[in-house]
């Protein structure tokens, strides 16, 4: 094109070839680099909302995160009706009292409790739901509920028990936290048999709603 417009007069056409080759390279070089500056930019923004979106549904979670108070006792009596009966596999055993209070000590209500009970000498299931099995149980800030239950033991006879605690928040989140917790059952009689108890309380996890239990009832 420039030999045509009469532009290499006394010029060498090899430096205009040069030219155009330094021009064009450095053209596609810059746009080149103009475009992964901006993919970088766009990925790093899109990084950046991920991040505080996931900071802020975090930090709304922990704001309205429930927090559940346990204390546990064997002294006090329960109804002697079916529905606070755990049925063991031993026969023959003296009865003996278990009673839990609950208390949501956190920032907002607990939407539904599910509790279960599980040991090896529960019979047939091995487990027994004692809260949340009929209905959806909602415990509001500083609110409390006392479970209480008896159950059939052989006298001066150790036993381990894992409670399983299920609940959901405001949000939806659900949590799960075991507790573990050994009864003694001592001979120390005063109107009806009085174990002992001693328990660790396990840090709460969140859980995807399909982790709860479905089979207990």
């Amino acid at each position: 094109i420039p030999t045509r417009l009469k532009l290499t007069t006394n010029v060498d056409p090899q430096n205009w070839l040069s030219f155009l080759s330094e021009y064009i390279t450095g053209i596609i070089g810059v746009v080149i680099s103009a475009l992964i500056a901006i993919w970088i930019s766009k990925n790093e923004i899109e990084r950046n909302n991920e991040e505080n979106e996931k900071r802020d549904k975090e930090n709304l979670r922990l704001q309205n995160m429930p927090i559940l108070k346990y204390e546990v006792d064997t002294q006090n009596k329960c109804d002697d009706g079916i529905e606070n009966l755990i049925i063991t596999k031993i026969a023959n055993g003296n009865i003996y009292f278990f009673n839990m209070k609950i208390k949501n000590v956190g920032m907002n209500t607990i939407k539904s409790l599910i509790i279960d009970c599980s040991s090896d000498i529960i019979s047939d299931k091995k487990a027994d739901r004692l809260v949340g099995s009929n209905s959806i149980c909602v415990l509001e800030k500083n609110e409390e509920i006392i479970v209480s239950r008896y159950l059939e033991l052989n006298t001066n006879e150790n036993y381990d028990f894992v409670l399983t605690v299920y609940y959901e928040d405001v949000l939806s989140n659900w949590y799960r936290q075991i507790i573990n917790l050994k009864y003694e059952a001592t001979d120390y009689f005063d109107y009806g048999y009085i174990g002992g108890v001693r328990y660790d309380i396990n840090k709460e996890i969140i859980i995807a709603e399909e982790e709860i239990n479905k089979k207990i009832f």
